[in-house]
């Protein structure tokens, strides 16, 4: 992305040298990005194409949720994340995670031109699901104060790339999470992860799908990762 003479003079501003400093100091070391394993197809297709499979989340489970959230989308959001953090743990044995998420639509501002931030935190085998949540809401309310910096900027800036590198966010993560409406989402179409979360809450109902790569995952795994997605859920609750 290139900006403007009158963007990068805001770039300059002191707010945004703050979030760039938070953001610098909060990806410090991080530089093997999170990812769940490939089962790339034989042949692989010449075109990006798009592939979608249901997240079932049973009424019981929406309410559950919605209950232990106390009804906001922000709690609801955070135990969200808390799962597919477990999942990706689970797949890849990590413990340094990085998720992109979309930008809390309420706070965004009018000198914000950003589309997502990174949601790193680090698990480990004796973690509760309450530990990763208290550390995961910390991580959310952080980041979203630091929203307005650019992402592209950011991955560039950590990772050392060119300014020509075409979604630098995605050598962070190419995992995405979101839920509407707490995030817009026109933000959410902006987004190119390999691997997208999306959930929805209407009223006392939580559902969720996953949008992937055809030319990265099999239909048949993104299945299987659906199910494992409502199994920790449904422990985790």
């Amino acid at each position: 992305m290139r900006f403007t003479n009158e963007e990068n003079l805001l770039l300059s501003s002191s707010g945004f040298v703050k979030q760039q400093e938070y953001w610098l100091n909060r990806l410090s070391g991080y530089t093997d990005r999170t990812e769940i394993p490939s089962t790339r197809l034989k042949e692989t297709r010449s075109t990006l194409e798009k592939g979608k499979v249901d997240i079932d989340i049973p009424p019981a489970i929406s309410q559950e949720l919605i209950k232990l959230g106390k009804g906001s989308n922000l709690s609801i959001y955070i135990f969200l994340l808390s799962v597919l953090k477990t999942l990706i743990h689970r797949y890849t044995s990590r413990e340094d995670i990085v998720v992109v998420s979309p930008l809390h639509q309420q706070t965004v501002s009018e000198t914000t031109f950003n589309h997502c931030v990174f949601i790193r935190e680090r698990l480990n085998e004796g973690m509760t699901v309450k530990d990763l949540i208290l550390r995961l809401r910390q991580s959310v309310l952080e980041a979203y104060e630091n929203q307005d910096y650019p992402s592209t900027s950011l991955a560039r800036e950590i990772l050392e790339l060119p300014d020509d590198t075409r979604n630098p966010g995605s050598f962070l993560s190419t995992v995405v999470c979101a839920l509407t409406p707490l995030h817009d989402n026109g933000n959410i179409k902006e987004l190119d992860g390999q691997l997208i979360f999306s959930f929805n809450r209407v009223e006392n109902v939580v559902s969720g799908s996953i949008t992937y790569d055809l030319n990265i995952y099999e239909e048949d795994f993104i299945r299987r990762v659906s199910r494992h997605v409502e199994n920790i859920l449904q422990k985790a609750l």
